[in-house]
Formats: structure tokens, sequence, C-alpha cells
């Protein structure tokens, strides 16, 4: 299937307290688009480059500015960044990670505005296809997907008014567009909303 660049994307942030709709989920983690979040075969060497995007025809959604894009969960604000997908293998230092579809990779900046250190919960990231299928991030494509010192960083604990950056790997169906990302503070937060609109 043939992909283009989408250069406009237009972001629409909505920042309710609502709870997330109820959506159709996977059977088991066997379907395409979800993935276990345990990764036993993946080995890591210390230092090196950055990832490597093997597959071909990837495309890049960009979100809009600063004030589009930025939503706000209890104590942590967090922005959207670059949002790429299409992505086949991921490649590190030797190491490989394959999508059972596609992947789609969301660049986060996170500050927490609170009183007291908080820990994103990466695994409580949701994203949602076009179909209203619900994914939660491929932690071991993750760690390929950005340099190990960011991802360290990003799982760690933030103190109050620091601001950390990192990559959040989803295995999506593989003719799933990326329409909305619901962010979360914690496990039992409300969660905040970021539509994507323009996706493939």
């Amino acid at each position: 299937m043939h992909r283009e660049l989408c250069s406009d994307v237009e972001v629409v942030v909505v920042t309710s307290q609502q709870t997330e709709e109820a959506v159709p989920r996977p059977a088991g983690p066997d379907q395409p688009g979800r993935r276990p979040l345990a990764a036993p075969r993946l080995w890591l060497l210390a230092g090196g480059a950055a990832a490597v995007l093997a597959g071909a025809g990837a495309w890049v959604l960009f979100a809009g500015g600063d004030s589009d894009r930025t939503v706000t969960d209890g104590p942590l604000r967090m922005t959207v960044g670059e949002v790429k997908c299409g992505q086949g293998e991921l490649v590190r230092d030797g190491s490989r990670r394959s999508p059972l579809g596609q992947y789609c990779t969301v660049r986060l900046t996170v500050e927490n505005t609170g009183q007291q250190p908080a820990r994103l919960p990466e695994v409580e990231q949701r994203a949602f296809d076009s179909t209203g299928l619900e994914y939660r991030p491929d932690l071991a494509a993750g760690l390929l997907a950005e340099p190990p010192a960011e991802h360290h960083t990003f799982t760690s604990l933030i103190k109050p008014g620091a601001k950390v950056s990192g990559t959040l790997a989803y295995d999506l169906a593989p003719k799933a567009g990326l329409h909305r990302l619901v962010l979360h503070a914690s496990a039992g937060s409300a969660g905040a909303k970021v539509i994507l609109k323009g996706e493939a």
C-alpha cells in the first residue's frame, strides 16, 4: 500500500475528565496489532546509535503547535510530538523487533507540575485506531525506537518541575490508522485525550 508524507496533520486536543468509552478489544496477544508487554527475545547492548527504521514506506504525522497538542492528567503535563506510522522492523545494536502489523511511534514529552516526584506509567498510555480498537505500548519496541539514555530517563521518577522525553511504540493492525491517544498519569486516572486527524 502506498503511503504519502502528511505534513499538515491537524491535532485536536480534548481535556475532558470523562473516562474513555468502551471499545472492542482483540481476543488475545497473537492477533495482529497486539503484542505481549514482555519481550523475552530482546537483547540490548550498552551504548550505540539511535534506532534504525528498517521498514520502508513509513509515513509521518506531524502534530500542530505545542499549545494544540499538550494535555494534562493529574500532575503530569504531556506534549505529543512526532507520530510516525507504517514502520516495519526496528533495529539497534544488533537487536531487532518486528511488528505483527505495523509500528506507530509517538514522541512524548512529560512535565511534572506537581509537588512530589512522579513516574509516567508507560503501559497505561493507550492508543486507538480508526475502528476503535485499543492498543497498549510495545515496551520492547519502545527501547529500540529511542536512545537508551533517553528511555532510562523517560521511565524514571520525574522531579517536580522537571521534564523528560521518550518514545512510545504501538503495534497496530497492518491497515489501521492511528486515530487518538488517551494519556494517563496513573492507572486509575481519567486520562486526557489527543485526537489525531489526517491519519492514513
